[in-house]
């Protein structure tokens, strides 16, 4: 603590000294200020009693200043939420997160109405749905503009005027926070059961999922979506499919199912086609519906590297590069443009999916290349009680005759990504499980180096990883403080 000097003069009394340290005052100037304030005598000689009475006071003083200030907290959540959306979303609960919380909830709102709505959602919700809290692996944390369910009541009160039945009739049901959200959708929209794939529109921030939203409403009420032109060329058929996709696909893979099927393709060839991350729904879709028809021809011979083709087809077709030419940065354009399914062969395709799988290796200027600095990841998982184990491992893959082995024990297209590798711009890693004496690769995976994310991760023949997976994943991801891109 720094010695509290006199201005005037040099020595102190160091009683004086010590009381001026109890009334939190730093010099004798300050403590003639205080006692004029107060109502006390300014004289610097006084007796313990004196000084007795001036440290009661200045206590009391503090006291009165905590208890004004707790007056001003909001003491439970439902004052917070009154608060937040009277004051432009500023509110004074004790715990941060809930302020947080609560402003990025009455920001993401487009009008006052939508903040009347969801003042009254919250309102409702609060006491029987901890819902300002995101929960993952055990650890109580908030991620505010990724809150699944925040997010979700924002949307929902954006759609008020969809409602059926009022906020104040909900009753909940179930043990869990995701049970408890699916009940309140069901409450406010539905008059016709729906498939559950259509339920995460609710939840997922997309701009893509705008129009599902309105088609999720649609099929709330028994109406058949095909009226509303969901896709181009997309037929009452498939659209009966798209109802019949498997509950845990995306909207846009629900969608490719229903197409696919719908143009006569079976079970597991509309699986492998929806996986894939490249057919858009609605862009260059009669090209598109031409290489399905093709896949459906060849189906018996094609269908374990259905995303190797697809993916070929698009880097020659579609895909726009830049090189970097004497100093300057230079569009090429697509080395095929005009390619087309037309008398193709799928012995032909596997050729041309080779050669351009090697001649991305030779186009790579370092057939070695140093590693990311990502440290790699092994993990031990017990499986029952007779000692039984998997070893889990992430290591990265620094040559090309690592990236061409990946690529064909996985059938996917890693090999194209060598030069890219060779440039730091990104790094390749392989997740594999052993078990007794088998070693099985389980995952392909793609950061981008400078930003530490995690943007692919991609299962045998670029299928989406499965939930023990995924778990994995994140393990390392934390370990290695990596991001995981909202896609992955």
């Amino acid at each position: 603590m720094s010695k509290i000097t006199n201005e005037t003069t040099p020595k102190i009394d160091p009683q004086l000294e010590l009381h001026l340290q109890q009334l939190g005052l730093k010099s004798i100037s300050e403590y003639k200020e205080w006692c004029t304030r107060n109502g006390f005598s300014k004289k610097l000689h006084k007796s313990f009693r004196q000084r007795r009475r001036e440290i009661m006071h200045q206590q009391r003083e503090r006291a009165i200043e905590q208890m004004n200030l707790r007056r001003r907290v909001d003491r439970t959540p439902a004052e917070a939420i009154e608060r937040a959306f009277r004051n432009k979303g500023q509110s004074r609960h004790p715990d941060q997160i809930i302020n947080t919380a609560l402003k990025f909830a009455f920001e993401a709102c487009q009008c006052q109405r939508e903040r009347r709505v969801l003042k009254k959602l919250f309102l409702e919700l609060h006491d029987k749905v901890n819902f300002l809290y995101y929960t993952e692996d055990s650890t109580r944390r908030a991620i505010w503009r990724d809150n699944p369910y925040l997010m979700c009541l924002v949307r929902l009160a954006r759609y008020e005027r969809n409602w059926i039945r009022p906020i104040g009739s909900l009753k909940l049901w179930g043990k869990d926070i995701a049970q408890h959200f699916l009940t309140l959708i069901n409450h406010l929209f539905m008059t016709w059961p729906i498939p559950k794939f259509m339920y995460q529109v609710w939840f997922i921030d997309d701009y893509l999922n705008e129009l599902p939203r309105k088609w999720f409403v649609y099929l709330s009420r028994g109406r058949n979506i095909f009226h509303a032109q969901i896709a181009p060329h997309y037929t009452r058929k498939m659209v009966a499919h798209f109802l019949d996709a498997p509950q845990k696909s995306s909207i846009k893979q629900a969608m490719l199912w229903g197409r696919v099927r719908g143009l006569g393709g079976s079970e597991a060839l509309a699986k492998a086609i929806s996986s894939s991350d490249i057919i858009d729904n609605h862009r260059n879709i009669e090209f598109w519906s031409n290489v399905i028809k093709w896949l459906i021809r060849y189906e018996s011979e094609v269908v374990l590297r259905v995303n190797s083709i697809i993916e070929y087809i698009y880097d020659q077709k579609f895909y726009r590069r830049y090189e970097y030419i004497d100093g300057n940065w230079t569009h090429i354009d697509p080395p095929a443009p005009n390619l087309t399914m037309k008398d193709r062969k799928p012995a032909a395709i596997f050729r041309q999916i080779e050669e351009w799988h090697f001649q991305a290796c030779r186009n790579c200027t370092n057939p070695v290349w140093n590693k990311s600095g990502i440290d790699d990841f092994a993990y031990k998982e017990e499986l029952d009680e007779n000692n039984l184990f998997r070893q889990w491992r992430v290591r990265e893959l620094v040559t090309i005759v690592e990236l061409l082995q990946e690529a064909s024990q996985m059938r996917n297209c890693v090999a194209s990504y060598a030069n890219d590798c060779s440039t730091y711009g990104s790094s390749i890693w392989s997740l594999t499980s052993e078990q007794e004496s088998s070693c099985k690769n389980e995952l392909t995976i793609q950061v981008v180096n400078e930003n530490r994310e995690i943007v692919q991760a991609k299962a045998f023949s670029n299928q989406r990883p499965s939930k023990r997976q995924r778990s994995i994943l994140r393990k390392w991801a934390e370990q290695a403080n990596l991001k995981i891109s909202r896609y992955v």
